[in-house]
């Protein structure tokens, strides 16, 4: 997706743009891009938050609680990066 693109979907209320960079990215202390900080109106949840304890991915329905209390829904189109 190129800039163009998400520029006009963040204009509707049914995209969400998923941050799963570490918080030091996503706050822009840490820049491996052209460009750091985040997005605007993106949400934040990193990529570890997925994870249990193991190391293995948390059971389906901890995860669904977890996206929907921040308001991704199955009705939304996520662009995660």
């Amino acid at each position: 997706m190129d800039a163009d693109v998400i520029r006009v979907l963040l204009n509707r209320s049914d995209f969400i743009p998923l941050d799963t960079r570490t918080d030091d990215e996503h706050y822009g202390r840490v820049a491996r891009a052209e460009r750091a900080g985040a997005i605007p109106g993106s949400i934040h949840i990193e990529w570890l938050n997925n994870l249990d304890e193991a190391g293995a991915f948390k059971p389906a329905d901890e995860l669904r609680e977890m996206y929907e209390a921040v308001g991704i829904t199955p009705d939304k189109q996520v662009m995660c990066y």
